[in-house]
């Protein structure tokens, strides 16, 4: 392969991960959210 397709291969997997990851992060605050709303008291 490539070498230049390799490393743009590799720069994109290591992006892949990092969007995962942050996707993680967002999901577990809006999950926080989530139950912080069901916990208070409705107006």
């Amino acid at each position: 392969m490539d070498p230049t397709l390799e490393h743009e291969n590799h720069e994109l997997r290591e992006e892949v991960i990092t969007l995962r990851e942050a996707m993680d992060r967002l999901n577990a605050m809006v999950e926080g959210l989530m139950a912080a709303q069901n916990r208070s008291p409705t107006p």
